[in-house]
């Protein structure tokens, strides 16, 4: 249902490669800078241990093989998900979580 708080977070988006990580990665800074989502727990998923916080992400660094990241909408409590698998090439996805 629609929130006006985090309406232009709710898209799907999937990257394929660096171009498409970096401008998912600055979609998601943007809302969470703006407010429109906040990093957030997963108690059913907890995030994987040794990643670096999202805060802390840089592109120009190795990361490890699967990120995962959640977050929520301070308004309405929708949450999403990013996940990024570096290991297979697969790129990232960024979605509300089900």
């Amino acid at each position: 249902m629609g929130c006006r708080h985090c309406a232009g977070s709710r898209v799907y988006m999937l990257a394929r490669g660096p171009e498409d990580l970096e401008a998912l990665l600055g979609m998601v800074r943007s809302a969470v800078a703006e407010g429109a989502v906040v990093c957030a727990a997963n108690a059913e998923k907890p995030a994987l241990i040794d990643q670096p916080a999202f805060g802390e992400l840089d592109l120009s660094r190795t990361w490890p093989d699967v990120l995962q990241y959640w977050f929520e909408c301070p308004a309405c409590a929708k949450r999403f998900e990013l996940s990024i698998e570096t290991y297979h090439g697969s790129g990232a996805v960024w979605r509300a979580a089900r």
